[in-house]
Parts: C-alpha cells; structure tokens; sequence
C-alpha cells in the first residue's frame, strides 16, 4: 500500500514514534489487528478460551476496538494505535502493520479499512450522537512506519456519558491506568456524576 504524498505526515510519524518510545498508558493503546475475528469458523469460536469470541463471535475484535474507543471517550481521550503488536515477553512494541488487516474488507486498501472501522464499529455498537458527529470525537489517520501502514485513532473526550449497545446490553466503558475497565452499579453512577454532572 502506497500513501500518497498528503497522506504522508512526518509530524504524525514523529509522534507515533513517541508513543511507542513510552509505551502504553492512560492515554494511549496498540492493537495488533480490528478484524482478526472475522475468519474464525464456527469450531473455533465454540472452543475458544476468549470471552469475547464465545460472546460475540466474529464480531469479537471489532467489539474490542469499539471497548477502546468508547473507554477513551468516556475518560480523558486518547490515541488508539493498529497495527502494532506487543510482545509481552520482550516487552517491547513491534510494528507489523494493518496490511494484512486490510485484506479482510470487502473493499481493499486505506479507504475500505476505514469505512468497516466507521460503519461496522461505530455505527453498529456507538450511539448515534457518537457516529453522526463523528468528526467532533474520532479522527482517523494512517501513517507509515517501518515500511508499514498503521492506523492512529484520535479519541477525543466525550462531553456526556457513551454506552455501547453489545447484544441488547449496554455496556459502559472507562480508561484506568493502562487498561479498560467496565463499570456497572454504584460505581457507574458516581463515576458519570463526578465526570459530566457540573455540565447540565
């Protein structure tokens, strides 16, 4: 995959980079891949130790994006990075790209990736306040590292509480530390009446 020119930011490059130099945190996160679910078969699913699999099938990785995104927007914002991989045992961050991602979508290339991102992440799990002024808290970017393509997420803190619809559920999502975490109960409410209860 080619960028074109415009495309071709070193600003964002540079500050990808930095993310990487810190690693994961408050307000960043990597993702290897978002559509790694989608080739699962049936057996595979049924005999998977993931949660997320058994629940949601093959829409389980793009649930788990979702679950990022809705945490950054529900705390302070932040970046979500595809296309780099941890390795746990090393500790250390490596870049593999989303070119192998992208060949799942029906459409190929940047723009098709994107558009599953918009639509069968978004759209499909995210209120609608959320996907019809997207461009008020999602911004997407991609940028070549190494000889690869990755996909930056820009989240911007939501000015009002975002649930996630997930099998007839909401689910409430919220950035703690380096992880994500659901809250439910008490804890959800005191969360939403500390965050956005001095706004209306």
């Amino acid at each position: 995959i080619i960028l074109n020119a415009g495309e071709l930011n070193e600003k964002s490059v540079v500050e990808v980079k930095k993310f990487l130099e810190i690693g994961e945190d408050f307000h960043t996160e990597f993702k290897a891949e978002a559509l790694w679910s989608v080739t699962y078969n049936p057996i595979q699913l049924k005999e998977s130790k993931s949660f997320e699999l058994r629940e949601y099938g093959q829409r389980a990785s793009k649930i788990i994006i979702a679950k990022s995104i809705a945490a950054f927007l529900n705390s302070d914002g932040g970046n979500l990075i595809i296309g780099i991989k941890e390795k746990k045992e090393e500790r250390k961050l490596e870049v593999i790209g989303i070119e192998e991602d992208m060949k799942k979508t029906r459409e190929p290339g940047i723009d098709g990736y994107k558009r599953v991102l918009i639509d069968e992440v978004i759209r499909a799990f995210f209120p609608s306040k959320i996907f019809n002024h997207l461009n008020d808290y999602i911004s997407f970017e991609f940028v070549a590292l190494e000889g690869k393509v990755v996909c930056w997420i820009k989240i911007k803190k939501s000015d009002s509480r975002v649930f996630l619809k997930l099998n007839d559920k909401e689910i409430f999502m919220i950035r703690v530390d380096s992880e994500n975490r659901t809250l439910d109960g008490e804890k959800l409410v005191d969360y939403c009446i500390k965050k956005w209860s001095h706004k209306s």
